[in-house]
């Protein structure tokens, strides 16, 4: 037997219990920095606005407008290519961008009869939906935030692309081709785009006529 279960036995003198230990204080987190990354549009604010409870001025940029780009078959269409097929991009701006914005409003209130909330998947500043069916339309959204106020940039709607890799290549890189031909393009006439030029006129900057200037090799008359 150990001594000190004997001795316990005995009745002997024993030690006291060791005093607990201080409580371990844990170091508060740093603060989390502050982030100006843009806000991630969520399902919920998807369906608000395809509801109709945001309007769509509310996501107009008027210095900036949108881009849409769209590929889609349509053998009927003026601007379809050899092949039957549309492709369009384009800045909108003021009352153009505003009309479009809302038939594209009216296709998302379509697409999310019921209150559905799995229409629309969001991550970061990008909102997507899949086609409905073979024929339709996928469409990806795309927001950004200056001045903390959420505005739409892109939108892209694609559909009846041919399955094979070469052609889903091709269009995937025209698509970016004319996103990056486009990108931050001002509206005419905002403060954020290029002043026009101003031709030299008779009484521009560059011409000379009825002006008091005397012909270089013409002296001026003795007094």
């Amino acid at each position: 037997m150990a001594l000190w279960m004997y001795l316990g036995g005995c009745g002997g003198p024993s030690s006291p219990p060791p005093p607990p230990p201080p409580p371990v204080v844990l170091p508060e987190p740093p603060p989390a920095p502050s982030s100006t990354r843009v806000p991630d549009p969520t399902s919920e604010w998807m369906l608000s606005l395809a509801s109709g409870a945001r309007p769509p001025t509310e996501l107009l940029d008027p210095q900036r407008g949108f881009t849409l780009v769209e590929v889609f078959p349509d053998p009927d269409d003026p601007e379809a290519n050899a092949q039957g097929q549309v492709r369009r991009a384009e800045r909108l701006c003021g009352d153009e961008a505003g009309a479009r914005l809302e038939r594209l409003q009216a296709d998302l209130a379509a697409r999310s009869g019921g209150g559905q909330d799995d229409v629309f998947h969001c991550s970061g500043p990008v909102c997507t939906h899949p086609p409905r069916t073979p024929d339709d339309l996928s469409g990806s959204y795309a927001f950004q935030a200056p001045d903390d106020h959420l505005v739409l940039e892109l939108v892209v709607r694609i559909g009846g692309i041919p399955r094979s890799p070469h052609a889903q290549q091709e269009i995937e890189a025209w698509v970016d081709a004319r996103i990056d031909e486009l990108d931050g393009q001002p509206c005419p006439g905002s403060r954020l785009a290029p002043p026009a030029d101003i031709p030299d006129g008779p009484s521009g900057e560059g011409s000379d006529e009825g002006s008091d200037a005397l012909p270089p090799d013409e002296e001026p008359p003795p007094l």
